[in-house]
């Protein structure tokens, strides 16, 4: 009956309050922070290089948060989505400089390639 009358005010007005007991006990168990730019590309630089693990700009910020909370309580880091969905922020982090302007620009160029050859067919393909 309380998530369906939130439901429907979020519906109504594109938010909801929960109530006193239920924010207890959201807050008992769940912790919450943020991280900003430079704090998510210092997370992704070091996850890397500590852990050999490229993760994208939100994960970062949820490794950020996990480390900040820390406690003797289980704690999980679920990956939010691929790196390559960031490559230019990603790649940023890790060198500290902006892609090549030749990369940056390859959305610009025409289409060169647009084969598709199925996996049985490589072998043919490479040896034509």
């Amino acid at each position: 009956e309380k998530v369906e009358g939130w439901m429907q005010e979020l519906a109504a007005t594109g938010k909801y309050t929960v109530d006193a007991e239920t924010l207890a006990k959201i807050q008992a168990s769940f912790a919450a922070g943020y991280a900003d730019d430079a704090v998510g590309a210092a997370e992704i630089r070091a996850r890397f290089e500590r852990d050999g693990y490229l993760c994208d700009t939100h994960t970062a910020v949820a490794f950020h948060v996990a480390e900040a909370n820390r406690s003797d309580a289980p704690m999980v880091v679920l990956s939010t989505a691929s790196p390559f969905k960031f490559p230019r922020d990603v790649l940023t982090a890790l060198t500290g400089a902006a892609a090549p302007a030749s990369l940056r620009e390859l959305d610009k160029l025409p289409v060169r390639f647009n084969t598709v050859i199925e996996p049985a067919e490589i072998r043919a393909a490479a040896l034509r």
